[in-house]
């Protein structure tokens, strides 16, 4: 089976995405990683929290999610926090990100395949957690 699962940027707002499948129906990790580019370099960042939700409260019935052939999800965007990154609206400890540049990177569901987003800039004013 080929891979073929795509990350997108969406004009919305900065840490917007969508995750596309253009293969055949594939288990993807709940969790999404978020890596900064460091002198020329990725390197991944500590955020708790972020995952393919695309509405807060939404159950998790398996383990992984499954993205049909063709399906697209479009998840909660990511607030540019450490902890408060996506539903949770307070934690201890949180940090901001921003002002910098970032990917998101979506794993299938046994993490053995990566699929790495675009390059997408955190302005430095926070955005609303």
């Amino acid at each position: 089976m080929t891979l073929s699962i795509a990350v997108h940027n969406l004009p919305a707002a900065p840490g917007a995405f969508e995750v596309v499948n253009h293969g055949g129906a594939l288990d993807l990790a709940w969790a999404v990683r978020v890596e900064k580019l460091v002198e020329g370099g990725w390197s991944p960042i500590v955020v708790d929290n972020l995952e393919l939700v695309e509405r807060c409260g939404e159950p998790k019935n398996a383990s992984c999610r499954t993205l049909a052939a063709g399906g697209s999800i479009r998840p909660v965007p990511w607030t540019g926090y450490s902890c408060s990154s996506q539903c949770n609206a307070a934690c201890r400890a949180n940090v901001y990100y921003g002002p910098g540049r970032f990917r998101f990177v979506v794993e299938d569901c046994p993490q053995t395949h990566r699929f790495d987003g675009p390059l997408f800039e955190l302005p430095t004013v926070p955005l609303e957690p």
